[in-house]
C-alpha cells in the first residue's frame, strides 16, 4: 500500500479501506443504483401515504385489486407504514453515503492518489445522484398523482412492513412514551387532515393560479370563516329594527308593514327592550284580523347572546323551524335581530329581492372618494378601501367615527385618521348614517380628492 505522508490517522485509516474493497467496479455501480432505487422507493411512498385523504385508502380498497387490499391495509395503519418508509429512507441514505464515500472513491483514488480525498470525490459524485433520482423526482411524481403511486408502492411496502414490524411495535411504544413525557398529543389525538390554515392556503393559491374563479373563492372563504363570524357582526342593529307595537290599532300597524314591506315583523310591548314574539305578513292579512289583539297572532320568537357563531345560529333556525331571531346583549337588554337571509348573506354575498332599493354599502363619490354606509363594520371599511382603522370598542364605521367627534354628530364634521379624511354626510337624529372618505398622502397630508 502506498505511504501517505504527512496525513492524520483517520484519513490513513480510510485509505486501507479503500484499498481492501475487493468488489469489481460494475458490481459497486450496481450497489449504487440499488440502493438509490430503494432510498427512492420509500420516499414516494412515504410522500403517497402523507398526500391520500384517509377517506380514499377504503375507496382503494374496494377496487379489490391486490394493490387495492394493499393500500387498504395501510389506511388501518398509516403511521406505521409512514415509520417503515422513514426508516427505509435512513437506511438506504446511510448506506448511499458509506458506499459513495468508499467504494466510489476506491475507483478515483488511482486518478487523486489519495484516501480522503477520493473518499470526499465519491461522496460528492453520488449525493446530488441521491438527492435527485432518490429524493425529489419520486417525491414529485407521487404529489402529483398520489393514489396511483399509492397503488404501485402498497403491496411491496406491505411486505417489508411485515419484516420489519417487531422492530417497529417496541419503537413505537417507546416514542408515545416520550410524547406522553413530553406532554404531547397522543397518536390517536393527533390530526390527519389540513388544517384550516392549510386549506385556506390552498384555496389562495388555487384561486392564483386560475383553478378557482373569483365567484367560487369567494364562497369557499365565506363558507371557511363562516364559523368564526358571531351573530352580532350581521345583526339588524337595534335603532335599525322595524317593528309593531302592542299597543297601537290595527290600521296604525298595518300601515307601517305596509310601507316598509318586509315580511316579518317583531312585535314590542311597549318598547324594543320587551319583544314578546313576532308576526308574518300574511297574518295581518288573513280574514278578520283586524278585530283581533296583535298579541293573539303573535308568534314565538328565540332569543339568543349577540355572541353566538352563526353556523350555530342557523342550526338552531331550522330546528326550530324559524327564519328569524333576537340577540340579547350582555344587559339582558335587546341587541338586534338576525334573519336567515342575514347569516346566508355572509356565505353568498347581498341577495336582493323586488322591493330592495338599498344605496350600496360603499359608493364611488370621485377620485378616491367613497361614500361608505354607517353600519359597515371597520373591518370591512379596512378590507375594501385598504385603510388602517382599527378599534376594540366599536365595530361600525359610524360608531367609531361618533366616538372620535366626542360631541353629537352634524354634517360636514371631519376628521383625518388611519390614512384618510372622514367626512360626515348623512345623520339619522344621532347615528352617523353615511360616512365620506378620502384618501390623503401621509407625505404632505394633503387629500388626493
Amino acid at each position: 500500500m502506498q505511504k501517505e505522508v504527512g496525513l492524520p490517522l483517520e484519513y490513513s485509516r480510510a485509505g486501507r479501506v479503500l484499498d481492501s474493497v475487493p468488489l469489481p467496479p460494475g458490481i459497486s455501480l450496481l450497489f449504487a443504483l440499488l440502493l438509490v432505487l430503494m432510498n427512492a422507493f420509500f420516499a414516494a411512498a412515504e410522500t403517497a401515504i402523507g398526500r391520500t385523504r384517509p377517506g380514499r385508502f377504503h375507496a382503494l380498497k374496494e377496487v379489490g385489486s391486490l394493490s387495492g387490499r394493499s393500500a387498504g391495509k395501510i389506511g388501518e395503519n398509516p403511521r406505521g407504514f409512514l415509520f417503515v418508509c422513514q426508516m427505509g429512507v435512513t437506511l438506504a441514505s446511510l448506506c448511499m453515503g458509506l458506499w459513495g464515500a468508499f467504494a466510489v472513491g476506491n475507483l478515483l483514488q488511482p486518478v487523486t492518489d489519495s484516501g480522503p480525498l477520493a473518499a470526499l470525490a465519491g461522496l460528492a459524485l453520488v449525493l446530488p445522484v441521491h438527492v435527485l433520482a432518490g429524493e425529489q423526482l419520486p417525491k414529485h411524481l407521487a404529489a402529483s398523482e398520489p393514489e396511483k403511486m399509492l397503488l404501485r408502492c402498497a403491496f411491496p411496502l406491505t411486505l417489508v412492513y411485515r419484516i420489519v414490524q417487531p422492530a417497529y411495535r417496541p419503537l413505537a411504544a417507546g416514542f408515545r412514551q416520550i410524547a406522553a413525557r413530553a406532554g404531547m398529543e397522543p397518536e390517536g389525538k393527533l390530526e390527519a387532515l389540513h388544517s384550516g390554515a392549510d386549506i385556506r392556503l390552498l384555496v389562495e393559491e388555487s384561486h392564483g393560479n386560475g383553478s378557482l374563479d373569483h365567484t367560487e373563492f369567494t364562497l369557499v372563504r365565506n363558507i371557511l370563516s363562516f364559523s368564526e363570524t358571531s351573530a352580532r357582526e350581521v345583526m339588524i342593529p337595534r335603532t335599525e329594527m322595524v317593528c309593531l307595537s302592542a299597543q297601537l290599532p290595527y290600521r296604525e300597524n298595518m300601515a307601517i308593514a305596509l310601507e316598509e314591506q318586509l315580511t316579518r315583523y317583531p312585535v314590542c310591548d311597549p318598547d324594543k327592550d320587551n319583544i314578546i314574539g313576532f308576526v308574518h305578513i300574511k297574518d295581518l292579512l288573513r280574514p278578520g284580523v283586524e278585530e283581533k289583539d296583535l298579541r293573539s297572532i303573535i308568534r314565538p320568537l328565540i332569543s339568543v347572546p349577540e355572541t353566538i357563531p352563526i353556523s350555530s345560529l342557523l342550526g338552531l333556525m331550522q330546528k326550530r323551524k324559524t327564519q328569524i331571531a333576537l340577540l340579547i346583549d350582555e344587559y339582558g337588554g335587546t341587541s338586534g335581530l338576525v334573519t336567515a337571509e342575514d347569516i346566508l348573506e355572509e356565505i353568498v354575498g347581498e341577495i336582493q329581492d323586488e322591493f330592495d332599493e338599498e344605496r350600496p354599502a360603499v359608493e364611488a363619490a370621485g377620485s378616491d372618494s367613497w361614500s361608505v354606509d354607517g353600519l359597515l363594520l371597520l373591518e370591512e371599511v379596512n378590507e375594501r378601501l385598504g385603510l388602517r382603522l382599527f378599534s376594540e370598542d366599536y365595530d361600525t364605521l359610524g360608531g367609531w367615527l361618533y366616538a372620535q367627534l366626542e360631541s353629537p354628530p352634524h354634517r360636514h364634521q371631519r376628521i383625518r385618521a388611519g390614512g384618510c379624511e372622514l367626512i360626515v354626510e348623512e345623520v339619522d337624529h344621532l347615528r352617523i348614517s353615511r360616512v365620506l372618505i378620502r384618501l390623503y398622502t401621509q407625505e404632505n397630508g394633503e387629500t388626493v380628492a
